[in-house]
């Protein structure tokens, strides 16, 4: 039944809601550890026999093998589209199942012959069995929002993301098989890697699922490489693996941010370090010291590091010898006095350009150690863990700030009760007046859901781990608008390597100290970060000319998705809670 929350609850998170769940905020924390480790390294993670990438590695979509469906506009193509039954979910305009959002799945044939029964683990006659991993209670949500009167349950949590899997599966091709959803409650800490190769263990043993919905951001890849050997896949579970270890146990662990080694490649072409990028290079002319802005730019680099190291199997040396490279630890006692040591050594060596790439508080000492020793750099931010957004933006040092620049792998904000928002989606599929139960963290918990379902909508009815990848490998491109980053799986010329992760591109950024406007949680103030060109978006095959401090063009958020973030508008599908 569709939980339905009470009007004191709904009038208290309202503010929250404004530009997005408070979990926006307040998550980011749990994914310090993972997210923002600048080279890659080495893990527990180990190859298993015989798991690889399917072969096919050339340029855009795979042909389909075995029973895989052929899509709307493959038949199209082929002038067979007559003969096929696209139901009722199809819209033959777009050629994309009737989802009024940029990612929606290519419309599949109507399946209705025998599936097969059994095909892998977790896949029977009637039901695909998926396990969603809850984290440790430690590093979760809840604990965070117990202050903010937000406070919720597992049950609230599970129920919201069997909503989403109830909306997505709507518009989806199941091939008779449902979506049997059961939770599991982990056993250590994020950072514990027996314990989460136990839990991984007793998963296998206990359910035999085909899939995993989330796991350990911390663990070095120990949960996701002992699914990988028993054959088991795990959708959000490579956010702290580099990108060598995810084509290790390839196709088994998939992320929804891009690999490290994919951010940086991105965010490398921008800059122009490698030959042919498009351009931070010559004179540091948005140093706020006169001095720095006429001197040739000299890069520092301050990231994230854990202990033991993981510095550099992967990626390498990224910045070049005349770098300065500074790591720091998650070490919230010791880090105002590290700032102090990091920017004097950042002045003393000429550094005239300070690239950050780490956590959202360590800006907040950086930039003051800065301001009291009278160092005035340009500041590029890159994005890692909520750097971009507002909130965060607004607790450094202003001064420091007025020459901060960069990039952000998030889409430009829109309330997400406007059309095309989370919020909104929702309530299309469950009626007006419906909110989900776990209302701060709704977007988080159902992150894994739309490529679970599309995977399995274009697998076909044998479904296995080398099929799904296949499957995904055959979408195209899907968003890529202001509000919406692009997303792809397989080989679309981005990346070198194959892609089993997620968001593909990069828009540029920067503070204007002097605007004014709500943040991420509805309070308005001084201080906003500006997205140049209005959001347009960038891949590594297309970077742009970094632009910063010009206003004209800039957005800082959008009441409504714009015309290149939008789908066609479609009524409810039959039989969901909102069509009655």
């Amino acid at each position: 039944m569709l939980p339905v929350n009470s009007d004191e609850r709904n009038q208290r998170s309202h503010t929250l809601l404004k530009w997005g769940p408070f979990v926006v905020i307040c998550t980011a924390m749990a994914f310090v550890a993972g997210a923002v480790i600048l080279n890659d390294g080495s893990s527990t993670v180990e190859a298993t026999e015989e798991i690889a990438a399917p072969e096919d590695d050339s340029i855009g979509a795979p042909e389909p093998t075995g029973l895989m469906p052929i899509t709307y506009d493959e038949a199209s193509e082929a002038g067979t589209e007559e003969d096929r039954d696209w139901g009722e979910v199809c819209d033959t305009e777009t050629g994309q199942v009737k989802l009024p959002m940029v990612f929606a799945s290519p419309c599949v044939p109507v399946f209705e012959d025998d599936n097969g029964g059994a095909q892998s683990p977790g896949v029977s006659q009637d039901t695909i069995k998926v396990v969603w991993y809850k984290p440790d209670e430690s590093m979760d949500l809840t604990a965070l929002l117990g202050g903010q009167g937000l406070d919720e349950t597992p049950e609230d949590q599970f129920d919201t993301l069997q909503d989403w899997v109830e909306l997505y599966s709507s518009v989806s091709e199941t091939y008779g098989r449902e979506i049997e959803l059961i939770p599991f409650y982990a056993t250590g800490t994020e950072g514990d890697a027996v314990a989460s190769r136990a839990d991984a263990e007793r998963i296998a043993e206990e359910h035999e699922p085909f899939a995993v919905l989330g796991g350990p951001r911390t663990d070095g890849g120990a949960f996701a490489g002992e699914l990988a050997r028993n054959e088991i896949v795990c959708l959000g579970c490579s956010l702290a693996l580099p990108d060598c270890k995810i084509q290790d146990i390839a196709p088994y662990a998939w992320g929804t941010a891009p690999s490290n080694t994919q951010f940086i490649a991105t965010l490398l072409e921008w800059m122009g370090v490698d030959e042919g990028g498009s351009g931070l290079t010559g004179k540091a002319e948005f140093a706020g010291d006169p001095v720095l802005a006429a001197s040739e730019r000299k890069v520092g680099v301050v990231h994230f590091e854990q202990d033991p190291p993981i510095m550099g199997e992967c990626t390498g040396d990224n910045w070049g010898d005349e770098a300065v490279v500074e790591p720091y630890l998650l070490d919230f006692g010791a880090m105002p006095q590290v700032a102090v040591e990091i920017m004097a050594k950042m002045k003393s060596e000429g550094v005239t350009t300070v690239i950050f790439m780490g956590d959202p508080l360590m800006p907040i000492y950086l930039t003051n150690a800065a301001q009291n020793i009278d160092f005035h750099p340009e500041w590029v931010f890159t994005g890692t863990v909520l750097t971009d957004t507002n909130v965060f933006g607004r607790q450094y040092e202003q001064n420091q700030m007025a020459h901060a620049f960069g990039v952000s792998q998030t889409g430009v904000p829109i309330p997400p009760e406007s059309y095309g928002g989370a919020m909104w989606l929702y309530k299309w599929y469950f009626g007006e007046d419906a909110t989900p139960a776990a209302l701060s963290q709704y977007q988080v918990v159902g992150a894994n859901v739309p490529r679970l379902l599309r995977g399995i909508h274009m697998a076909g009815p044998e479904l296995s781990a080398e099929t799904f990848s296949r499957a995904l490998f055959r979408v195209p491109p899907l968003g890529g608008g202001p509000t919406t980053p692009q997303t792809s799986n397989g080989h679309w010329g981005f990346f070198d390597t194959t892609d089993y992760n997620g968001v593909d591109d990069l828009t540029e950024i920067w503070w204007d100290a002097e605007a004014v406007g709500e943040n991420e949680i509805g309070v308005e103030g001084l201080g906003m970060w500006r997205y140049v060109d209005g959001g347009t978006r960038f891949t590594t095959l297309n970077p742009t000319t970094p632009n910063p401090f010009v206003v004209e063009g800039t957005v800082t958020n959008y009441e409504e998705a714009p015309p290149e973030s939008r789908a066609p508008e479609y009524p409810p599908p039959a039989g969901s809670p909102a069509a009655g």
